[in-house]
């Protein structure tokens, strides 16, 4: 790491990568539409149009950051004061929104001058601004930003079932609307009283515009259905789990439902944990599925989503509403082996809390076996994972709620194989690469470690950012793995007093060419490059005098005079991305060896 640090000194560095997230499909919005009127109204929303409030395209973030200042009553505020702020990426309109958010500590950019205007607003992101709007505080403990759906039904703004995975302009208006009647932590009044109190609505407007039956009136009660036809409707959607090792042999067994058609399926980590590779039987017609992968996981909540290779799957639907103690609930499992048992019994309490973990307690029997299946409310819908029980106890059993999992990554799968993990310390610290190709090895390594051991969301992708201090300035390293384009992008991004550049370079797991784009500020305060430079170069090419040649140069400040100097500079950065992405394999990979850089077609840098 010192090699790489010592590159990056000699010049003054800034790099980053703009991947944009593809819009989502247009769909039926009907209600999501009169609700954005009514907000709209209220003076809290805003489409593209009066007309048109975009509602089937993903929020960003400055537009997740305006609707923060609107309904915490400030929006006046902000566009009479404004304020400063260091990012080069805001938009006109947004301005003076932004510096007031940056002045009152509101939010933070995804660098020292960029805000990521752009970049798509995650579910988690704007549910965690409205909780923060109702009092709550992610840094006091009240939730967790990176998973604030609990919290988030509890105070109320959920009820109009947002999407949360795939989340639209529409769920933001859900989410709103709903949080206008929640209570503001600890006052006994509602957001809405705040807002009338604040002068930022009138009371006559909120009366005129707000219906607070909506969505009391949307769900209709759910039908009751016998234990018979919760059989009926929900085994063929549990399955049989058989774990195996290296050798190809058995020495597990588990339960596991579908919630897609398409092979999306939940059980329990511990189910998988060591295992080379695992099988599932369906119940309705005995046939048996190789699990493909895991898609994301939680070794302490005890959760995992995975990939079943085939389609048309029956599947069951989630109940994301709170439980209720003394509820009927059947669990649907393979205890011992039996496949598809069906068992009755009750929310014994809603929220037992073991170990940091909350778990739904239930007197439906299970065994062992019977982890990964179906806890089942009388809806014939799942509200939890059936997980332990307490073995000197008489029914006595454990589920991890579906909020656990809800908003779960779902990107590529990774290999069963890569899923050891003796030390539980860190997500993939003891990766078994001998489950992998020579040739593949290294590439998958790096996407499952980016995906597992994300520390950021960058433009929409899961990311590792490391940041080192300097007497030259600040320098920071981004690791990011595109599923779009199966490529890494990895920046660099340094800063002096006054000065800036930036750039990346993206490789590409079939292409034998890297490409790489830099930008030179002057003053680092400016919205624009004053250089930009753009190469493409083969990965085999690498020498200790390498510099790329721009084929691609202009800019002002006479522009060619510097292009020499940047061409250089490019060329540092190229090993200081190796460097950091070899620096990034030996401290958190134990398997690693210096010479699996060459899987990734680079030259390594003590060779």
């Amino acid at each position: 790491m010192k090699k790489l640090i010592s590159l990056m000194l000699c010049f003054c560095m800034f790099c980053g990568f703009v991947p944009q997230m593809a819009s989502a499909a247009s769909t039926t919005l009907s209600l999501e539409q009169e609700l954005a009127e009514d907000l709209k109204s209220l003076g809290l929303f805003r489409g593209v149009s009066d007309t048109d409030f975009a509602l089937s395209r993903k929020p960003t973030r400055v537009e997740a950051l305006v609707m923060l200042i609107r309904i915490l009553g400030r929006e006046n505020d902000a566009l009479t004061k404004g304020g400063k702020h260091p990012f080069l990426d805001v938009p006109s309109w947004a301005d003076k929104y932004v510096g007031y958010a940056y002045e009152n500590k509101l939010t933070n950019g995804i660098s020292a001058t960029k805000f990521g205007s752009g970049d798509i607003a995650s579910s988690s992101m704007y549910i965690t601004f409205v909780l923060r709007a109702l009092g709550y505080s992610d840094a006091a403990g009240d939730f967790s930003w990176d998973n604030p759906y609990a919290l988030a039904r509890t105070a109320g703004i959920m009820l109009g079932n947002p999407d949360i995975i795939g989340f639209l302009r529409a769920d933001v208006v859900l989410i709103s609307y709903a949080a206008l009647e929640a209570e503001v932590k600890g006052t006994g009044k509602t957001l809405a009283d705040k807002l009338i109190e604040a002068g930022a609505i009138s009371a006559a407007a909120y009366a005129t515009y707000y219906d607070v039956s909506v969505f009391a009136e949307a769900p209709t009660p759910a039908t009751q259905l016998s234990a018979e036809e919760i059989y009926k409707k929900c085994s063929p959607a549990v399955f049989f789990v058989e774990v195996y090792d290296e050798e190809g042999q058995m020495f597990a067994t588990g339960s596991g439902f579908f919630i897609d058609s398409d092979g999306t399926a939940v059980t329990n980590y511990h189910v998988i944990e060591g295992a080379a590779s695992a099988r599932i039987t369906c119940s309705d017609t005995n046939r048996k599925y190789k699990v493909l992968g895991v898609y994301d996981y939680d070794t302490k909540n005890d959760w995992a989503v995975i990939a079943i290779d085939g389609s048309n799957f029956p599947y069951l639907e989630l109940d994301k509403t709170p439980v209720t103690g003394g509820a009927t609930v059947y669990a649907i499992g393979s205890p011992l082996g039996l496949q598809n048992t069906i068992s009755e019994g009750l929310i014994s309490n809603t929220n037992r809390y073991i170990d940091g973990v909350s778990y739904i307690q239930t007197s439906a029997a299970t065994s062992s076996g019977s982890s990964g299946g179906a806890l089942i409310n009388r809806s014939g819908k799942v509200i939890g994972i059936t997980t332990a029980g307490f073995s000197g106890g008489q029914n006595l059993n454990l589920a991890v709620p579906v909020s656990a999992f809800e908003g779960f990554t779902k990107g590529k799968a990774h290999s069963l194989s890569a899923l050891y993990d003796n030390s539980s310390v860190k997500y993939f610290g003891n990766i078994n690469l001998s489950g992998f190709s020579k040739e593949e090895r290294t590439y998958e390594l790096l996407r499952m470690w980016v995906q597992n051991y994300r520390t950021t969301v960058y433009n929409g992708l899961d990311a590792y950012h490391e940041a080192f201090e300097t007497d030259s300035g600040d320098i920071s390293f981004v690791l990011s793995y595109d599923d779009s384009s199966d490529s890494f992008i990895v920046s660099a991004i340094s800063e002096s007093s006054k000065s800036c550049a930036e750039g990346h370079i993206r490789f590409n797991r079939y292409s034998n060419n890297t490409d790489c784009e830099f930008y030179y500020y002057f003053d680092k305060y400016m919205k624009n490059p004053d250089l930009k430079g753009v190469a493409t170069v083969s990965k085999y090419e690498f020498s200790e005098n390498f510099s790329p040649w721009f084929s691609d140069f202009y800019g002002g400040y006479n522009a060619y005079d510097y292009k020499s100097d940047c061409e250089d500079i490019a060329g540092s950065l190229y090993y200081a991305a190796i460097d950091f992405i070899d620096y990034l394999l030996r401290s958190y990979l134990e398997y690693y060896e210096p010479a699996d850089l060459y899987e990734l077609g680079f030259t390594s840098m003590e060779n």
